[in-house]
């Protein structure tokens, strides 16, 4: 079983935004000849998140793919979105990830008006339960008629994770065996080490120094078997931080999402809690007789808790 908490909130701009029924809207009246130059039948059996939009920006139609992933995330309350200003909502983003909505507004203002022939943007759309990447694609209908631009969102989490795997491989700084107590120490002292040399602040050495503290010696009083600590550098835009993982094969733990409660983990755990708050992103996978594997992230910059 995997948890995942990430310190991110949803972006602005992952696809179904504005989730909608299938279909088209028109003052004019002109349904049927937009359902002509989209069939439907064409977009739903696309894998990308559609959305297509007016001359102003409004949405006029969506595909299956953009409704369904709109009704399995939850998101805006299943809101009919037709007619809504896709613009104007990623103009006024704001949180997490809020900057890549205003490029996204105006990377589609460029297409409509014809300085652009193509737009095309990488974001993430993070949930709770994983972390989730997107290429989002504005190209202007050629057609006859008016100005439509179809938007389009693809799922990329795949390659994103693979790159990020060979990324990983490459920033590799140090695997250490942790069975004992002075493993524990020895792994601290690396941890702090690699990101005093990031230049992290006193806080975050702090924090990172603590939280290997924590989950090392979990391997070693619980676990029952020796276990493994990786460290690593990781890098994501211009921001690059740590990544620490500390797994091993042992007892393992059922329902480890039960053991990040306070005051529920009894002895076993006791210490995951706090761990999450002092981390960028936590993240634990285990199942009894297999073993826990914990991965923290820490970026550069004050932890937000």
């Amino acid at each position: 079983m995997t948890t995942t908490f990430p310190n991110l909130s949803m972006p602005a701009i992952l696809p179904g935004i504005i989730p909608s029924a299938c279909g088209c809207v028109d003052a004019q009246g002109t349904a049927s000849l937009e359902s002509n130059r989209f069939p439907h039948s064409k977009l739903d059996a696309l894998s990308a998140h559609i959305a297509i939009l007016d001359d102003h920006g409004t949405i006029i139609e969506v595909n299956a793919a953009w409704i369904r992933f709109a009704s399995e995330n939850d998101f805006n309350n299943g809101h009919n979105g037709l007619g809504n200003d896709y613009l104007k909502t990623c103009d006024s983003a704001c949180g997490s990830f809020s900057d890549e909505a205003s490029v996204m507004a105006e990377g589609i203002r460029a297409v409509m008006t014809g300085q652009r022939q193509e737009f095309h943007l990488e974001y993430p759309c993070h949930s709770p339960e994983a972390q989730r990447w997107f290429l989002a694609r504005a190209t202007r209908f050629t057609g006859d008629g008016s100005i439509r631009v179809v938007v389009a969102h693809e799922n990329i989490t795949e390659c994103k994770q693979a790159q990020d795997a060979l990324r990983w491989k490459a920033g590799l700084l140090a695997a250490l065996p942790i069975g004992k107590m002075q493993d524990v120490l020895l792994a601290r002292f690396v941890g702090r080490d690699e990101a005093t040399k990031m230049d992290f602040s006193s806080a975050v050495l702090s924090r990172v120094a603590t939280a290997i503290s924590e989950v090392t010696c979990n391997v070693v009083q619980h676990a029952g078997c020796a276990g493994m600590f990786l460290i690593g550098q990781i890098a994501e835009g211009d921001r690059r931080g740590l990544r620490i993982i500390v797994s091993d094969k042992g007892k393992g733990i059922e329902h480890p999402e039960r053991f990040l409660e306070d005051g529920k983990a009894g002895t076993l755990g006791s210490g995951l809690p706090g761990t999450r708050r002092l981390v960028d992103r936590f993240q634990i996978e285990s199942a009894p007789g297999m073993g826990t594997t914990v991965t923290m992230e820490f970026w550069n910059g004050e932890v937000t808790i």
